[in-house]
């Protein structure tokens, strides 16, 4: 059966693991609540629809009426696949979802399709509706050879979120208590040690009236260009990596992350590959800024090249540049953010520093997968985990930085083209 214009390979269901890993490449993400329907289409191909499941008070009839109207003008051959997806899994997945499998039932016999079968999906088994005592393990899914085919084809599929991952879980969670207390730690203490902690390798920070050198400015981005060269370094064991690194290393990503014009300097020099540019640049924004800020003219004018790379910073980390983007960078920078995430998930409780922290990463998560040509996964990021109420109230913040760009554009124009588009993740492994 293919999927795809006959131009390009076809990919072959046998079995319902196969069906199952079709779904993520189709829809672009990895469905973990909600009813998928698959429907064979004429001449081969196939159509994947993602629907709402409905509940015992929804209309079916009216449901019914809707999905035959959609699906009116599809060459469809009138037989359909029903997959329920259940965000937990607690006892007999199927027993708890036979509410929603005899309304979907009835909603196909209203529309006079051929009902092929019913799935249940969870978040480490699935089952046959038809086999409710048998629970297949997801493993047969991600190792299915349709998925190993549409990977290494540099399928754009959304994976799952580390934060998600049942196999990650317990090391995630107590990391997060562990970075949790650190957190507080550094919270609590004055202000005068913890200048003293970091006078040695903190330069002046984008409000400074002092100006910033080149060495300053590289030593601001040293920490997060080692992690994503170890990252790199430890392509099959890049989670276990970030997660062993102690929490004095992950509090410096998370605070270099929270300055703004350090922000814009690491998406630069995640873009280009270069932390010789994206130091350039980050002094040249600072003294715009000091500038723009009314701030008095520093002793040292930065030359024209450096205006010139802070320049060229702001068109890119805006999508508006002559790129394309340094692809291993923005890759690694990328797995440490997932990581960064789900640990922040776990255990930071409601502290403001916490919870700000984790909403920088987020955004800065979304802002990748924007260069990435994934701008549905992006605004999924930021209306999922970064509410307006949530980002800081004044002035510039990673939030409104992600949201301005994903509306002035949509798609970054190296994504138009396989050449210079982002390959896909056949090459890492979540290790």
């Amino acid at each position: 059966m293919t999927v795809a214009p006959e131009s390009t390979p076809t990919v072959t269901v046998r079995r319902c693991e196969d069906l199952l890993a079709l779904i993520p490449h189709q829809l672009g993400h990895s469905p973990c609540d909600g009813t998928v329907l698959f429907l064979p289409v004429r001449d081969g191909h196939a159509l994947c629809l993602s629907l709402d499941t409905p509940d015992s008070r929804a209309d079916l009839p009216a449901v019914a009426e809707d999905l035959a109207e959609l699906l009116a003008g599809t060459p469809h051959c009138g037989e359909l696949v029903v997959v329920v997806y259940c965000a937990t899994e607690t006892g007999d997945a199927v027993t708890e979802a036979s509410g929603a499998l005899a309304r979907w039932r009835r909603i196909v016999d209203l529309t006079g399709f051929e009902l092929l079968r019913q799935l249940v999906v969870g978040p480490t088994h699935w089952w046959d509706a038809d086999e409710p005592e048998r629970a297949l393990p997801a493993r047969l899914i991600r190792d299915s050879p349709v998925n190993a085919q549409l990977v290494a084809e540099g399928s754009g599929a959304e994976p799952p979120l580390l934060r998600d991952d049942p196999v990650w879980r317990s090391r995630v969670q107590e990391r997060g208590a562990h970075l949790r207390d650190a957190l507080q730690r550094s919270a609590d203490r004055s202000p005068r040690e913890t200048a003293d902690r970091h006078a040695a390798a903190r330069p002046p920070r984008s409000t400074s009236s002092h100006d910033l050198t080149v060495g300053q400015a590289r030593a601001r981005l040293a920490a997060w260009s080692a992690a994503g060269h170890s990252v790199g370094r430890n392509r099959n064991r890049w989670v276990a990596e970030v997660l062993a690194w102690p929490d004095r290393i992950l509090l410096r990503l998370l605070d270099d992350l929270g300055d703004d014009l350090s922000r814009d300097a690491l998406l630069y020099m995640w873009l280009t590959g270069s932390p010789e540019r994206a130091a350039a640049a980050l002094v040249g924004l600072h003294a715009a800024s000091r500038r723009l800020e009314g701030g008095a003219p520093g002793r040292l004018d930065p030359d024209a090249e450096t205006i010139d790379e802070a320049l060229r910073c702001v068109a890119a980390v805006s999508g508006e540049w002559d790129g394309p983007p340094h692809w291993d960078s923005v890759d690694s920078a990328h797995r440490v953010l997932q990581v960064l995430d789900a640990v922040m998930a776990a255990n930071t409780g409601d502290e403001d520093r916490g919870r700000e922290a984790r909403t920088t990463v987020v955004a800065v998560l979304a802002q990748l997968e924007h260069y990435r040509g994934r701008s549905l996964t992006a605004a999924r990021l930021l209306g999922g985990h970064c509410h307006e109420g949530s980002a800081p109230g004044a002035g510039r913040h990673a939030v409104s930085d992600v949201r301005r760009r994903l509306s002035t554009l949509p798609t970054p124009w190296w994504c138009s083209s396989r050449a210079t588009a982002w390959p896909g993740r056949h090459h890492w492994s979540r290790g």
